[in-house]
């Protein structure tokens, strides 16, 4: 059983000594009260057995296992446990009581004092947390500021949903993992080697990012450091569900070394200031980078990966970075995109919004295979499309190439038609190149609607400066029966689709059996045995040998046999 041992005068723990603490179920143990000093020297040891069928529950915290009127000085250089998951741990309190934690020391926040968390009496062990300490903010409602200088340095953090810790002196040092369900401000700088997994809002305003670890957004990260230039030095993992914003107003974001925002399947991150940033940003599939407000530029330098959504739907978005995109781009009206350097499609599809803008400066967009570009917007620089597909509009449309346009082999420009096929840009695509246009590749020709154009009608696709080669194929189209050719000609300024004859399918007939020519009554004479008739039934006909000479009568004599 678990009992108390009462000490009147001084307990040494020498070189091989063994202090034994029993721990029990309710959070029941053996205790020692020592009326003097307590000295734990090295070489002693702290063994800890359990009674009951105690397994140890992480976060359990057996108080008074020892307590001294006087000093504790020393601490146990060995913990002997019975296999608990976690090292239990312990703490000496301001009073002389030595707390043993299963997992940690946690020092849990009361607020009996005021809502500063430099004050000792606002902690449930008395103390300020240390390094050793794992804190816990249990209570809904609080409100805590963390002023002062230097560096709090604690173990793990916890704060309840419904309260809030803002670090806007001192700096905070993670060192274990901890998980945030409530609210967590830094204006100062946050480093360690702990993961942080933000559940409730995760704000940096005129901070610093610098630690070891990941952090994880599950809710919302609000970078608003409208005060001055902030710092990411980490991993910022916007995971399904969670949402940053670049809020507007907020200044320059700089890279503190492997800095980079990481948008997964159901993330966020989106673009409200006109600021700069060097941040990496790798877009995953179903992730989304957007910018929604901000009439300004904003401006990326590092690298940016898109295998999910780019949406600019308000001033400028730049990337100056290296970009690669496998994904989706789509720019709003009054919008732009800007890649001065130019950038491959290697799948997904840009779409260009009438007023929108796609600026690839003095490079090009290059289509390759899986890529496609639509809308009715404008590209500023050259189009290439080497194996991709080109489709002005959204059914139909017209887009501007302030440019040069370039179809490889292996691409193809889907030109679709609706009824009554007389205006370009509304019931026909079209583009107009201000530069040269090379002509390969497939001419796809799509009629909206049913709609069936008259023989001879003609549709002008393509305006251009200069044109050279002749798109390779430009298939009929399919019909309900029959099918639709059409044909194409360079004009000089223009390439002019005309349509042609609508082929109509025949309709298959059976093959005629051969029938033996009728023979005038009066040529059937009677059988005859010297005539003789031979007939081939494989090839269904007959064949008629002459009879022998009649000296009084030159004719021949005809039999039609059957059977």
């Amino acid at each position: 059983n678990t009992g108390t041992l009462n000490v009147a005068g001084n307990l040494n723990f020498d070189a091989g000594g063994t202090f034994d603490v029993q721990l029990a179920p309710a959070l029941v143990s053996d205790q020692i009260v020592v009326s003097g000093n307590v000295n734990i020297n090295a070489g002693s040891i702290l063994n800890v057995t359990t009674l009951g069928g105690y397994a140890g529950n992480f976060g359990d915290a057996f108080g008074g296992v020892l307590s001294a009127s006087g000093s504790v000085n020393g601490a146990f250089p060995t913990i002997n446990q019975p296999g608990f998951s976690v090292t239990p741990s312990y703490m000496i309190g301001p009073a002389g009581d030595m707390t043993l934690t299963v997992g940690g020391i946690f020092n849990t926040w009361t607020g009996a004092i005021d809502s500063n968390w430099l004050t000792p009496g606002n902690w449930s062990l008395g103390v300020v947390p240390d390094s050793t300490m794992d804190v816990r903010i249990n209570t809904a409602g609080q409100n805590i500021t963390v002023g002062g200088t230097g560096t709090q340095i604690i173990n793990t953090l916890g704060v309840v949903s419904g309260s809030s810790l803002q670090f806007l002196g001192a700096n905070l040092q993670l060192n274990g993992t901890s998980t945030i369900n409530g609210d967590l401000l830094i204006g100062t700088t946050l480093s360690g080697a702990g993961d942080i997994v933000s559940n409730g809002t995760f704000e940096l305003t005129n901070g610093n990012l610098n630690g070891l670890g990941d952090i994880f957004i599950n809710n919302l990260f609000s970078l608003n450091n409208t005060g001055g230039v902030a710092t990411i030095g980490q991993t910022v993992n916007i995971n399904s569900g969670g949402t940053a914003t670049w809020q507007a107003g907020a200044q320059n974001i700089n890279n503190g070394g492997g800095g980079n925002v990481q948008v997964l399947s159901g993330g966020t991150f989106n673009v409200q200031s006109n600021a700069t940033t060097d941040l990496d940003f790798a877009i995953a599939s179903g992730g989304s980078f957007t910018k929604t407000a901000g009439a300004g530029s904003s401006f990326f330098t590092g690298n940016v990966v898109n295998n999910g959504s780019i949406d600019a739907q308000a001033g400028t978005m730049s990337v100056t970075g290296t970009f690669t995109d496998n994904g989706d781009i789509n720019i709003g009206n009054t919008a732009t995109f800007a890649v001065p350097a130019g950038f491959n499609q290697n799948g997904g599809v840009t779409n260009i919004d009438a007023g929108g803008t796609l600026d690839v400066g003095a490079n090009a967009i290059t289509l390759l295979a899986g890529g496609m570009l639509t809308g009715n917007g404008g590209i500023n620089g050259d189009l290439n499309n080497v194996a991709g597909v080109v489709s002005p509009g959204t059914s139909p449309g017209a887009l501007l190439i302030t440019g040069n346009f370039t179809q490889g082999p292996g691409g193809t420009l889907l030109i679709e038609i609706q009824n009554p096929g007389l205006t370009q840009g509304i019931d026909y695509d079209h583009i107009t190149v201000t530069g040269t246009a090379v002509l390969d590749g497939l001419l796809q020709v799509g009629l909206l609607g049913g709609f069936i154009p008259a023989q001879g009608q003609v549709f002008d696709i393509l305006n251009y400066s200069s044109a050279s080669g002749a798109f390779a194929s430009i298939p009929d189209v399919d019909l309900m029966p029959g099918s639709q050719a059409f044909s194409g000609v360079d004009q000089g300024l223009s390439f002019q689709l005309t349509a042609g004859d609508v082929a109509l399918p025949t309709t298959p007939t059976s093959p005629v059996e051969p029938v033996a020519p009728a023979l005038p009554a009066e040529d059937v004479g009677e059988a005859d045995l010297s005539e003789v008739i031979a007939l081939d039934e494989n090839d269904e006909f007959f064949e008629l040998l002459p009879e022998e000479e009649d000296d009084s009568e030159d004719e021949e004599q005809y039999k039609v046999c059957s059977g």
